[in-house]
Order: C-alpha cells, then sequence, then structure tokens
C-alpha cells in the first residue's frame, strides 16, 4: 500500500494509492446499463490513517472531528450530514466509539459486522483507475493490486465506520499491549465507483434512502451479543418451555403496539433492563457466564408475568 503525490501543469495536486484488488462487479456490462461497476478492494486501518486525516477536538463533544486540508478522502457536506459552522463534522461520536471499542475488544464478546466502505473517484480526465498485476509465480493464481490516481477520494457512505476504524488504530498505536484483541492486519472492503458528482448523489441516495432500514424493535430482537440481548433470548427461551406467556406476543416490526400484543419489543428489552439493571452486566463478564444468577433472573421475570396473567 503506498502513497505518492504530485503537482500537474494544471496545479492539482494528485495522489496515487495502491491497494489489493479483490475484483471488479460489472466490468464488462454495457455503461449504458442500467447497473453500474464498481471495484472491491482491501485496505488496512494503516492504510486508511494516512488517506483519511482529521483533527480531533480535545473538549470532546458530540461532533468532535474535523478533516485536515491534506487528507485525500473528503466528506462531501452537501450529501453525508453536512459540517457546522467551526468546520467539525456532523458524525456522532457515540456511534464512532462504538465502532472503536468493539475493534478494540473493549465491548466483550462482540465482533464487528462493518459493511463495506464506499469511495468514489470522480470522472474526471486527470483520475485514473488501474489494475496491476503483482504476483510472478505462474503456478498461483494471478495477485492484482488497484492503481488510484486521484485529486480527491469522496466518501458517498461510510464515514462513521472510517472514523471508526482509524481511532481504535490510534488507540491501539498508544499503547499496543492494552489491546490484545486488536490486530493491525485486520483487512476491511472498500466499494470504488467511478462515477460524476450528481450520479455520487444518487448513489448516496440509494444507501441512505432506498434500502430498508431494519426498526429499532428489530435490532432489539436480534440483538445477542450485549449482556441485556442475552439474557432478552434466555427469558424467551425458558418461557418458550414453559408458560409461553411471550410467544407471539411481542410487537416485533414497530414501536407501536398495533397488533394489541403484550407490548413492544423494545417495552420488553427495556422492562428487563429497568428490573435488573444492577445485575445484568454481573451475568456476562470477561467470557465468563453466572450462570446461578442467570436462572434466577430469568425465573424471576418470567414468573412475575405468570403472576400478572393469573390474577
Amino acid at each position: 500500500y503506498t502513497l505518492k503525490y504530485k503537482i500537474t501543469t494544471l496545479g492539482f495536486v494528485m495522489s496515487t494509492i495502491k491497494a489489493k484488488y479483490l475484483g471488479t462487479i460489472n466490468e464488462k456490462i454495457d455503461k449504458s446499463k442500467t447497473v453500474v461497476e464498481k471495484h472491491i478492494i482491501s485496505v488496512k486501518a494503516s492504510d486508511l490513517s494516512q488517506w483519511f486525516q482529521y483533527i480531533r477536538d480535545k473538549k470532546g463533544g458530540r461532533h468532535p472531528f474535523k478533516l485536515s486540508d491534506s487528507s485525500i478522502i473528503k466528506i462531501h457536506e452537501r450529501v453525508q450530514r453536512g459540517i457546522n459552522e467551526s468546520g467539525f463534522v456532523l458524525q456522532e461520536k457515540s456511534k464512532i466509539d462504538d465502532i472503536k471499542d468493539t475493534l478494540l475488544g473493549l465491548n466483550a464478546g462482540q465482533k464487528v459486522y462493518l459493511g463495506s466502505l464506499v469511495w468514489n473517484i470522480r470522472k474526471k480526465d486527470i483520475n485514473r483507475i488501474t489494475k496491476i498485476k503483482v504476483s510472478e509465480n505462474d503456478n498461483l493464481p494471478p495477485e492484482y493490486e488497484l492503481k488510484i490516481e486521484v485529486d480527491n477520494i469522496y466518501l458517498t457512505d461510510s464515514a462513521h465506520r472510517h472514523f471508526g476504524i482509524i481511532e481504535a488504530y490510534k488507540e491501539y498505536q498508544k499503547n499496543t499491549s492494552l489491546y490484545p484483541n486488536f490486530n493491525t492486519e485486520y483487512e476491511f472492503s472498500v466499494e470504488v465507483y467511478n462515477l460524476t458528482s450528481i450520479e455520487e448523489q444518487n448513489l448516496f441516495n440509494e444507501l441512505n434512502s432506498k434500502q430498508k432500514k431494519i426498526t429499532a424493535a428489530k435490532q432489539k430482537q436480534l440483538d445477542n451479543t450485549t449482556s441485556l440481548g442475552k439474557i432478552k433470548d434466555e427469558i424467551i427461551d425458558y418461557d418458550m418451555e414453559n408458560e409461553k406467556i411471550f410467544y407471539n406476543n411481542i410487537e416485533l416490526n414497530s414501536n407501536q403496539n398495533n397488533g394489541y400484543t403484550l407490548m413492544t419489543m423494545s417495552v420488553f428489552v427495556s422492562s428487563i433492563k429497568e428490573m435488573f439493571k444492577n445485575e445484568i452486566n454481573e451475568v456476562y463478564q470477561n467470557d465468563s457466564v453466572n450462570d446461578e444468577l442467570k436462572e434466577k433472573i430469568v425465573e424471576y421475570y418470567c414468573q412475575f408475568f405468570a403472576m400478572l396473567k393469573n390474577n
């Protein structure tokens, strides 16, 4: 992975980066058709930290990140969330910190299932994307790099993921012994498009507006990594083997109880949290499970609702 700069005769500052090439989607499809070509590459956190540069406000706050002028990767403020009056991008610190902490192994038992990072190399005469063969062994499948010569790379999506990956890498560099679960060899996939600025906005709209997002209720239902999510699943399993009070009786698709069920998933999870907020994290600690405390919580919750039902 390399990075080089040069100044063109027109005054543009050009950068050249090379990354592991994984393939191209719709490479042989006519460009006038209804699908779009995209290249897939693999990058590491150390590479991203060279290409995506920013400063972090030491005072913190909700939006502490400001892109440096030297950053090759840019955030289009009209496409992404925008910037405030001080030039700080409106990406949420809490979301970035969650990605960072999970990558570093600070969120016990959780893994990061990051979607691909998304770049656009805008269609300009000065920009070039070239596939280069790098392997010399004829007995093995060929390996390639993607060489990108560009003035700027624009994030069409995935800004939180970029910040989170680099924040994890920077934190790890401060004291590597504190984060044994982090590895600098982690690879992250990137979808590289070659679109005009107008097409870039259409892509953002496709990724963020048209594609179906799951509801908050469904997110809570699918959560099986946090302590609260695990206890929730244990309660549902116990109930299925006993009273079946909650079976088909929790609204999963909305935070409004339009189906006249016992309660919504959000209320279900919140009630567990409120009843056992001091005990839940004691059940799951450092990859170990306090089975005795877990059983007490599960049985008490289910028996409480069974008593309400019978009365």
